[in-house]
């Protein structure tokens, strides 16, 4: 299959005020998005597939409530396909009061038998918060969109069309302490301060600005669900063949044949890869594995693959020690079907910005297991080829 050309960018010139600021790990993004809402005049834009009713979700539904009361209007877009997420894990509860249709509602209760097993009512009592009649859902300040298929698998929020933070995270509080069954998450977000970047955003543009002196391109995919390309997919593609020395990716899936056939193409010319990725995945599981030993059978073993005790949500990828992208689209099918974003950030001449993004993925490999041989990497093959197919799937 022919790639196309990169998502077609408009230049535009650096702007007084300008900034770009890593979030690294939960408790980081959470408190600088609390920072945001509190400091906003005028609107508030947010997408999100996952936001559930525990401590976090209600947290920020808290502090959006106090900024529609004050005068901000606030904008909510929320994918309903996030529910099947919701109701299957943790406490099981959107904090939105989604009717789920019939085959959403049987897809929830199949993925819930098929991963996740069965936790103390005690425990999703403590997780859970009382949300049937919280306010956010009736300020007249406050339009929610949460009730439709809208193929938006991104996480994202726009303050005052001026700050934009993208990345992987979802509003829920496994993030900070850990998910119901003790096991710690990773994950990434980024800030963009940027009238121009937080409006093209908005109006559905790539642009490219500089921030902090780095270059940042803001990579947009729209969900089409007719679309057969992903500009996400395109830009993951283009960084892999640009790569000359080496490329660290830690990702939380995998799946896409067009993706994992680039990885291997850039170990076998010699670029130093490794990936980061979950021992254990919450999901897809079983396909990650596969994909792995693809890879590292088809490298001869030379590609570097590190299994993480803890789950790993992220979907960050460092080429060459300069360029970095990081987003909402994971390396499997589903992303490219889903509407996504991204930032590509060419980190040349900003070396405290690389610095942070390549310490936190070093801190990942070194609390990671190395996999010397495709032979060590076990999976079962039928529940492989049914998550391959449940993530090719449209719903």
């Amino acid at each position: 299959m022919n790639i196309p050309s990169a998502t077609p960018i408009v230049p535009v010139s650096p702007k007084l005020g300008s900034s770009l600021t890593a979030l690294i790990g939960a408790e980081r993004a959470f408190e600088r998005i609390v920072e945001r809402i509190r400091e906003a005049r005028d609107e508030i834009e947010i997408r999100m597939f996952i936001w559930r009713n525990d401590s976090v979700g209600v947290w920020i539904a808290d502090e959006l409530a106090a900024a529609a009361d004050r005068g901000v209007r606030i904008r909510i877009r929320k994918d309903l396909l996030g529910s099947i997420h919701e109701r299957a894990e943790e406490n099981r509860r959107s904090f939105f009061p989604h009717r789920q249709p019939a085959h959403v509602w049987l897809l929830t209760q199949f993925l819930k038998r098929l991963y996740f097993r069965p936790v103390s009512p005690r425990v999703l009592i403590a997780r859970s918060r009382p949300t049937a009649n919280h306010r956010l859902l009736t300020h007249p300040l406050v339009t929610c969109q949460y009730r439709e298929r809208l193929w938006d698998h991104s996480k994202c929020y726009v303050f005052d069309r001026e700050t934009l933070i993208l990345g992987g995270m979802n509003l829920e509080e496994k993030l900070t302490v850990g998910d119901v069954y003790g096991k710690q998450w990773r994950d990434y977000m980024v800030e963009l301060r940027n009238r121009v970047l937080a409006e093209a955003f908005l109006a559905g543009q790539s642009v490219r600005v500089t921030l902090n002196g780095a270059s940042a391109r803001l990579i947009l995919h729209p969900g089409d669900r007719y679309e057969p390309e992903s500009a996400i997919r395109t830009e993951i593609i283009s960084l892999l063949r640009k790569a000359r020395t080496e490329v660290i990716m830690e990702m939380a899936y995998f799946g896409d044949a067009l993706i994992t056939a680039e990885i291997v193409k850039a170990c076998r010319r010699g670029v130093a890869v490794k990936i980061v990725t979950s021992a254990r995945a919450n999901i897809q599981s079983n396909l990650n594995l596969h994909i792995l030993r693809q890879i590292l059978d088809e490298t001869n073993n030379q590609a570097r693959v590190h299994l993480s005790p803890k789950m790993i949500h992220s979907k960050i990828m460092l080429v060459d020690n300069r360029y970095v992208y990081l987003g909402s689209g994971n390396f499997n099918r589903s992303s490219i079907k889903c509407a996504e974003v991204g930032v590509v950030i060419d980190c040349d001449g900003t070396p405290g910005m690389l610095g942070e993004f390549r310490d936190s993925l070093q801190a990942a490999i070194a609390e990671s297991k190395q996999v010397r041989s495709w032979a060590d990497v076990r999976f079962r093959r039928f529940f492989s080829m049914t998550e391959q197919l449940l993530s090719s799937a449209r719903i």
